[in-house]
């Protein structure tokens, strides 16, 4: 089997599929969610943007038709049917294949088994880890007896979880801010019980501090920690909703917070590439809520705090060589709303 860097392509022109869930086709036959796919595009553009200014790499995407294309040089193909069938023969055509995809529902974790099955690289989490991840029930239980500070969480009907400033209740199958709540009483968690959800819910104690995310590149023998970031978050009615993000907005807790992404990564094997990970820095400790196995938004920041080209580290993470990590100490604080 090819090395790492041949892999990628270091003496000849490697061929990369970037497959964005929603924009590339995802919704095809169904409704399309604009706000998803607002982000999704914005991701994806801002790793398209960082990938065409390296040297060596014809880069191919999918696009839903309803979409517009995007307006980096890229090779483009539309979906016009099964969106799964036209991802897999992309994969074939290619070297090396990104994905960027909600993780509930399976989606990331059947797509990057997809991966592996072609001829192609995976440039992200092996789909045990996306498994685990996907579910918070089974993440908080993972992180928490490996001794890594988390949110007191059950699933919805199970005893309460132990928490004085009330309790967040969310989908355990979810990808970021969806349809979380915070309530107050366990008057008002037992309504939720009681409206019988469609799928399985979390309760999680509230943690009371500041939201932050890691942004973290896994590699074989490297954690190399790019941003200590700042989540931008609003309460209405009771929903939580993240609006936003400040890239690098707390780099002078980077030596705390490379603790935790070290932490996390040996707790769950088989995280590689960029990883996410949501935490509320109480000022004692770092609590672990979420580890998502993809990009995320903050990405879409880095290059500008950094000064660097993160998808340069993050193709890195997947080489033969260390990675280099950024000083964030010199990072620039950038603010990157959700669309």
């Amino acid at each position: 089997m090819a090395s790492g860097e041949e892999r990628l392509g270091r003496d000849r022109l490697a061929r990369l599929f970037v497959c964005e869930f929603i924009t590339g086709g995802g919704c095809h036959g169904a409704d399309l969610p604009a706000a998803l796919a607002a982000e999704g595009a914005m991701m994806r553009d801002a790793v398209l943007r960082d990938l065409l200014a390296l040297d060596g790499h014809a880069i191919m995407i999918t696009r839903d038709a309803r979409l517009a294309a995007p307006t980096v040089a890229v090779q483009v193909r539309i979906v016009k049917g099964d969106p799964w069938a036209c991802w897999r023969r992309c994969m074939a055509a290619c070297d090396l294949a990104l994905v960027i995809a909600p993780e509930s529902e399976g989606i990331l974790a059947c797509m990057n088994q997809m991966v592996l099955e072609s001829s192609a690289l995976l440039l992200g989490c092996e789909p045990s880890a996306v498994a685990l991840t996907a579910s918070k029930h089974a993440t908080a239980r993972r992180l928490a007896d490996c001794d890594i500070a988390v949110a007191p969480t059950a699933l919805l009907g199970e005893n309460l979880p132990a928490g004085g400033q009330g309790w967040v209740v969310k989908p355990d199958d979810g990808a970021g801010s969806e349809a979380t709540f915070l309530v107050e009483s366990p008057a008002a968690v037992a309504h939720w019980h009681a409206e019988e959800p469609a799928q399985p819910l979390v309760v999680q104690a509230f943690v009371p501090g500041e939201p932050l995310s890691l942004s973290v590149l896994y590699a074989a023998d490297d954690v190399v920690l790019l941003g200590v970031n700042v989540q931008i978050v609003e309460c209405d009615s009771g929903r939580l909703r993240q609006t936003g993000v400040i890239v690098n907005g707390c780099v002078d807790r980077q030596a705390r917070m490379q603790a935790v992404a070290e932490s996390v990564g040996r707790a769950v094997p088989g995280l590689r590439g960029y990883v996410g990970i949501d935490l509320i820095d109480t000022g004692t400790d770092a609590v672990v809520i979420e580890v998502n196995p993809r990009l995320t938004t903050a990405y879409a920041g880095l290059q500008a705090s950094l000064g660097c080209n993160p998808a340069a580290l993050m193709l890195a993470a997947f080489g033969d060589r260390p990675v280099a990590a950024p000083d964030l100490s010199r990072a620039k604080p950038i603010r990157v709303d959700m669309k």
